[in-house]
């Protein structure tokens, strides 16, 4: 017992001296920064319906929020809620209109990949409603679960304002296929 001791005491001692800290305590190490929090608005700028990408969009509306601790951290993870509703009119003609509403809560990792540049992706859990209404005056309502997927990159502009843009898919497989979409979300934000 007393040889094993006498064995590690002197790599602790190394360890110490030479600053060789163990890998996973650099991503987990306060900055040295006075701001400790990032917050980031999302506002929608481009809608795609996945099944049917030549459809006209007649409205996408929406508006997002994402929170953030210790965003200086090599990784870093924000939490956030998404609200959007959206409406387009099919090239199918048996479809008149298609409008969904989401809501939903979604988590994020992100990677600080230089300076300036922040990648994340995430998923969330959310609520779907859409309504499809057919040209014979018909109608198809469904409200269901949904695992939105997301995807984006932020820059850092100034050291405390970000601006972003990220891809939100709503896999159709779980919404059925008329309500299946995709969005593109600017995100504007600041650390404090």
């Amino acid at each position: 017992m007393v040889a094993l001791m006498a064995a590690v005491a002197p790599a602790q001692v190394w360890a110490q001296a030479e600053g060789n800290a163990p890998i996973f305590r650099r991503f987990s190490t306060p900055p040295s920064r006075t701001e400790t929090r990032l917050l980031m608005f999302e506002v929608p700028v481009a809608l795609r319906p996945q099944t049917d990408p030549q459809a006209e969009v007649t409205q996408n509306q929406g508006i997002g929020f994402r929170i953030a601790a210790l965003p200086f951290n090599r990784v870093f993870g924000t939490v956030g809620m998404d609200f959007a509703r959206v409406r387009w009119t099919p090239s199918d003609p048996g479809v008149s209109s298609t409008e969904v509403r989401t809501l939903d809560a979604n988590q994020e990792v992100n990677f600080w990949v230089g300076h300036h540049v922040i990648v994340g992706f995430g998923i969330g859990l959310g609520i779907l409603d859409s309504l499809v209404q057919k040209t014979n005056g018909r109608f198809e309502h469904n409200l269901v679960p949904y695992i939105p997927v997301r995807l984006g990159v932020d820059l850092s502009l100034w050291d405390k304002v970000f601006v972003g843009l990220r891809a939100v898919a709503t896999p159709f497989f779980a919404t059925g296929v008329e309500a299946g979409h995709s969005r593109l979300l600017l995100e504007v934000g600041w650390a404090y």
